[in-house]
């Protein structure tokens, strides 16, 4: 663990997901402890529905969704999970105990204002997950990273060309979707479409608390059933535009729920303020991948960091000449130079 914070210059994450090790989380709390350890979500579900040997399996996988996801405040995943280990008579499982005495590290409800926690929701198998071997040597590691890596760069570079490009049909007269449009890149439009789409469940947008410009609503929503509406507290402060709902969404995904946008739009905010386009979703964001350090914050003693500097340096020069044909030209005759310079270097005397 400490040679891996070395290989990222001391500089800790903020938030750190790993799956549910022991050592590792004694690692971390070791090593890092300020970043926010968290257990990966995806994993933990899945690894509950294996180690349980449950009847009504499928029924416990919906009341296990309903459970944890859908739980708005710590009090009600609490009183569910009770429920559930009842109902399906898991209660006294010490693997489900034990894993129920580190919640505040999988459970979403908990981490709601944590900062840099955002979660998908979805299972994401390790980078390197189908190309590793028991037997494969260092070299061939250095190897296959270096030729993934390059293929990751490449796909993303497309990505961005294509969501620089897209331009979809509006489907709302709303007018939060031709602001995102022309924002946001183009997996994360179609899911805030999503949003702007379900705002119409939204209904009844009352004021039921005021604090000098912090103002409370309680936003309903119409469910699947549409007799059952369920209710969402909103905090809205009018000064500094800033939104904030009890579901979490913004923390877990990075982008406004309905019901933020509702709450918005009945204030007159017909545009989404700034603070919550994030610049990781936008489609005019430069790949820059490195931070804008010189050769002084490195030990060049370090063959590591030697290699991290430069090959990041060297990043920045990819991303920012793949933007034109002229910008491709004067970055290719830059890269040959360099070259030419660095081996007469090397041949020249200690």
């Amino acid at each position: 663990m400490r040679a891996w914070l070395t290989c990222l210059s001391g500089r800790a994450p903020q938030t750190i997901i790993t799956d549910r090790c022991k050592f590792l989380q004694g690692a971390i709390y070791e090593v890092l402890p300020r970043s926010n350890h968290r257990l990966c979500l995806p994993h933990v579900m899945r690894s509950i529905q294996e180690n349980l040997e449950v009847r009504e399996s499928e029924m416990f996988r919906k009341v296990l969704d309903r459970t944890v996801y859908a739980s708005m405040k710590v009090e009600e995943f609490e009183t569910r999970w009770e429920e559930m280990v009842q109902r399906f008579a898991v209660k006294d499982h010490d693997w489900l105990r034990n894993l129920y005495e580190d919640r505040e590290k999988w459970v979403p409800v908990y981490s709601k204002n944590t900062p840099g926690g955002i979660f998908t929701g979805e299972y994401i198998n390790p980078f390197f997950h189908r190309y590793l071997h028991e037997r494969m040597t260092w070299s061939e590691f250095f190897n296959v990273h270096e030729l993934l890596l390059q293929k990751k760069i490449h796909k993303e570079a497309l990505d961005d060309f294509e969501s620089r490009e897209f331009m979809p049909v509006l489907q709302t007269r709303c007018s939060y979707e031709p602001q995102a449009s022309q924002l946001y890149s183009k997996g994360i439009f179609s899911k805030f479409l999503e949003e702007i789409v379900l705002m119409c469940n939204c209904f009844g947008v009352a004021q039921i608390h005021t604090n000098g410009t912090i103002v409370t609503y309680v936003v309903k929503e119409r469910g699947a059933d549409v007799a059952e509406a369920k209710n969402f507290e909103v905090v809205y402060d009018k000064v500094g535009a800033e939104v904030r709902c009890v579901c979490g969404c913004f923390n877990f995904r990075g982008y406004l729920c309905r019901h933020a946008l509702s709450v918005l739009s009945c204030n007159g905010v017909e545009e989404i303020p700034s603070q919550y386009i994030l610049t990781r979703w936008r489609k005019d964001v430069k790949r820059i991948y490195s931070h804008d350090f010189d050769s002084n914050g490195i030990d060049v003693s370090n063959p590591v960091q030697r290699y991290d500097h430069l090959y990041r340096r060297a990043m920045q020069v990819v991303a920012e000449g793949m933007g034109s044909r002229e910008h491709h030209m004067v970055a290719w005759q830059a890269f040959k130079e360099s070259l030419n310079k660095v081996r007469l270097a090397a041949e020249k005397p200690v």
